[in-house]
C-alpha cells in the first residue's frame, strides 16, 4: 500500500500516516492496494486544522481622546475572529483586529482579546494603559499671536502691549467642548485692549489626521452671554484660506476679539465613529 497527496511532513509507511504537517487545510490523500493480482485506488480527504493563536505580545499606550488605532497579528485555519472585553469607553474591535477610536477615559484596563474559528478558540490578557494629555505638550503651548494688518489700516497701529495672553489648563479645556469633539490646539487665555481681527498662529496635535474639518471655538471667560460678533478664518503656512487640517499641521486662525472680555480658545475636530 502506497500513498501520494500527503502534505509535507507527513509520511506513510504502509500502515500509518505520522510527522508534523508543516500546512494546514484540506488534502485529497489517494491510497493504492495491490497484491499481484488486483489494483484498488481509493481516496480520502484529510484535514488538517489549526486552532487560533494570538501573536501579539503588548499593545500600545493610548492618548486621552486623542485617536487609537492598532491591529492584532494572529493566526489559525480558515476565518478568525477577535473580540475584546474591558476596552476603555471610545475603543472598539473589528473582528478583523484592529483595536480603533479615540479613548474617553484614562487609566489602565486589563483587557481580554478571544480569537476564534471553527476549531477552537483562546483568550489572552494585555495591559492596556491610557495616558492623560499632558499640560506641557508642545502642541499646546506652539503658538504665536499678532495683529492682522490686513483686517483695516487702524490694525497697523497696534502694538504686542494690547495683547495680554497666559496658559491654559488642558484639563479645565476638555470641559468646554462638546463630547463629539477632541482637542485639535489649546490656544491661551486671550484678552485684548483694542478691539480687533488678531492672527493666532498655532500647531494642530500631528495625531490628529490631515484634512479633518475645523471647529473654533473661543469661550468667554467671565461673559458667557456675550453676543459677540465672531470673525473667524483659517490660513495654512502658505497664506491660502483652508477649513481643515494642513498636511504639515501648521495652522494661522484670524479670529475678532473684543476688547475688555478674556477668551478661552480652542481649536477642534470632530470625533469621528471608526467601527
Amino acid at each position: 500500500v502506497n500513498a501520494s497527496g500527503l502534505p509535507e511532513g507527513l509520511t506513510f509507511d504502509g500502515n500509518f500516516i505520522t510527522g508534523i504537517s508543516k500546512k494546514d487545510g484540506s488534502f485529497n490523500i489517494k491510497f493504492t492496494a495491490e497484491n499481484g493480482v488486483k489494483k484498488v485506488t481509493k481516496s480520502l480527504k484529510l484535514l488538517i486544522a489549526d486552532e487560533p493563536e494570538i501573536l501579539t505580545s503588548e499593545l500600545p499606550e493610548g492618548t486621552l481622546k486623542q485617536v487609537y488605532d492598532f491591529t492584532l497579528e494572529f493566526s489559525g485555519t480558515k476565518t478568525v475572529k477577535l473580540s475584546a472585553k474591558n476596552l476603555p469607553k471610545g475603543l472598539s474591535i473589528k473582528s478583523n483586529g484592529k483595536i480603533s477610536g479615540t479613548p474617553k477615559e484614562s487609566g489602565t484596563f486589563t483587557v481580554q482579546i478571544t480569537a476564534k474559528n471553527s476549531y477552537g478558540n483562546i483568550t489572552k490578557d494585555f495591559e492596556l494603559i491610557i495616558n492623560e494629555i499632558s499640560n506641557k505638550n508642545d502642541i499646546y503651548d506652539n503658538y504665536e499671536i499678532s495683529e492682522t494688518e490686513s483686517f483695516n489700516s487702524d490694525l497697523n497701529a497696534y502694538s504686542e502691549n494690547n495683547i495680554s495672553k497666559k496658559a491654559r489648563d488642558l484639563e479645565s479645556a476638555k470641559l468646554l467642548i462638546p463630547d463629539e469633539f477632541e482637542i485639535a490646539s489649546l490656544l491661551p487665555e486671550i484678552t485684548v485692549s483694542v478691539s480687533g481681527q488678531y492672527d493666532l498662529k498655532t500647531k494642530i496635535d500631528e495625531k490628529i489626521k490631515a484634512g479633518k474639518k475645523l471647529f473654533w471655538f473661543a469661550f468667554p471667560k467671565e461673559n458667557k452671554n456675550s453676543e459677540d460678533d465672531e470673525i473667524v478664518e483659517f490660513y495654512d503656512s502658505d497664506g491660502k484660506e483652508i477649513n481643515s487640517v494642513p498636511e504639515n499641521h501648521i495652522l494661522t486662525v484670524s479670529a475678532w476679539f473684543n476688547d475688555g472680555v478674556t477668551y478661552e480658545p480652542v481649536l477642534a475636530v470632530k470625533i469621528e465613529d471608526e467601527n
